[in-house]
């Protein structure tokens, strides 16, 4: 079992539905996918990515399952979550590294994801 399962496990286990979600670093999607099958009728997953492969790797396979409607797609780091997101979320996933199958030299960085950590501190986190 990956760490991403048991984090999507243990999430699966605490809530029963969410109204806002954030995944704070989309990469392919696969932790949006998971949200937005959390939200209630009126969710919102907020997915963030600084590269537009990962918010149309995200757009492909929420696409896919139905679920485009309940994702907000933002195209920056997670360090600007206070400047999109106004209002308390249930949870924020961040899947820290780089985007599978791209360039490695983009990855997250410590300083941006300790101010997006820091901005969302009164919300359930899961970090990888």
């Amino acid at each position: 079992m990956s760490l991403t399962d048991i984090a999507h496990e243990i999430l699966s286990q605490k809530f029963n539905s969410i109204r806002y979600g954030i995944d704070a670093t989309c990469g392919n999607g696969y932790d949006a996918l998971f949200l937005s099958r959390l939200c209630d009728e009126n969710g919102i997953i907020y997915c963030f990515d600084i590269q537009e492969d990962g918010l149309k790797n995200t757009a492909d396979i929420l696409d896919k399952y139905n679920l485009l409607n309940k994702v907000k797609p933002i195209k920056s780091g997670h360090e600007s979550i206070r400047k999109y997101v106004d209002h308390q979320v249930d949870v924020i996933m961040f899947n820290l590294g780089y985007l599978p199958n791209s360039n490695r030299s983009i990855t997250t960085c410590y300083d941006t994801t300790i101010i997006a950590l820091d901005s969302s501190k009164y919300s359930v986190i899961m970090a990888l």
